[in-house]
């Protein structure tokens, strides 16, 4: 029969007329809607793979410089900018461009990759301040070990980046304590002796971190505060040494040969023997590509 000859049956019918007929195909759609969400969740659950790296995640870095690399057609971007300090005291910033939230599609090994990048505006990282963001990776097939060389490559991406740029040990802090028996002030918060003391070892410290303190009066200082456990090297940093003079020279003008730099101690000993090396860097500064005139204008040094 006609599918055209059925509805025209279907119309005259008297039960269908009177809602049956539409409840049935009302009802047929529903489980036809069913089953393909059944269908589509089949089909992901057994032929795709999906890899959810959350913000906290040591190798959500590594991701996202994966991300960079692969997705160079996305148009919407996020810019991460970060300093490296040299060894000569010069900052270079560097810029790096990565696909913002949302979806993005990437061909690696013979596959298309979904990538979707959710950022959480209502939730903040509290250790870093930073909104609370996780990646998904989608591929097809049930391959785990593609996840393991996308990380790789991430990995091998942040290493080489860091390896162009001479940086400073992560979570470095440094702590100056001058008279730390009075209530000292940071930033617009008012630190006491205890206070410094729990940010030291105590219930308000943090791991993976350096204290550095520095103070011109070591007699001063509370002994609680310099306990064993509590400072663990003391180093005294006095004024220059003939060799440590040398080796500041050398180490602002490399391109300058050893005899400038003993001649440069020998006439700085005989200005003072009692220069800092805050002294020395402000001298070289005045001077960053004339080392003869460092030389020729210490007598200026003290001044």
């Amino acid at each position: 029969m006609p599918v055209s000859d059925a509805l025209a049956a279907l119309q005259d019918n008297p039960y269908f007329g009177a809602g049956f007929g539409l409840l049935g195909v009302g009802s047929a759609l529903a489980l036809a809607r069913k089953g393909a969400q059944f269908g589509v969740l089949a089909f992901r659950r057994h032929c795709m793979v999906t890899l959810e790296v959350t913000s906290r995640d040591k190798s959500y870095h590594w991701l996202l410089a994966w991300i960079t690399q692969r997705a160079r057609r996305a148009q919407h971007l996020s810019v991460d900018t970060s300093f490296h300090q040299h060894e000569s005291g010069k900052i270079s910033t560097t810029f790096s461009f990565i696909p913002s939230p949302g979806n993005h599609y990437v061909w690696y090994n013979s596959k298309w990759l979904r990538v979707e990048r959710n950022r959480e505006k209502q939730m903040i990282d509290l250790h870093t301040g930073t909104p609370w963001e996780t990646v998904t990776v989608t591929s097809l097939g049930t391959d785990r070990q593609l996840f393991h060389q996308i990380l790789t490559e991430g990995q091998w991406a942040v290493q080489a980046r860091r390896a162009e740029w001479p940086t400073p040990a992560p979570n470095l802090y440094v702590s100056m304590c001058v008279d730390p028996g009075e209530a000292m002030y940071q930033g617009l918060g008012r630190l006491t002796f205890s206070g410094l003391l729990n940010a030291l070892d105590g219930v308000a410290s943090t791991e993976a971190r350096l204290v550095f303190m520095t103070t011109n009066y070591l007699d001063r200082l509370d002994a609680a505060l310099i306990r064993p456990g509590r400072v663990d090297y003391k180093q005294f940093v006095g004024h220059c040494s003939h060799w440590q003079l040398c080796q500041m020279f050398q180490r602002f003008y490399p391109e300058q040969p050893a005899t400038a730099a003993q001649r440069f101690a020998d006439e700085a000993l005989a200005v003072s023997e009692q220069l800092s090396a805050a002294q020395l860097q402000g001298h070289f500064l005045l001077y960053k590509m004339e080392p003869l005139k460092a030389i020729e204008n210490i007598q200026q040094i003290t001044e």
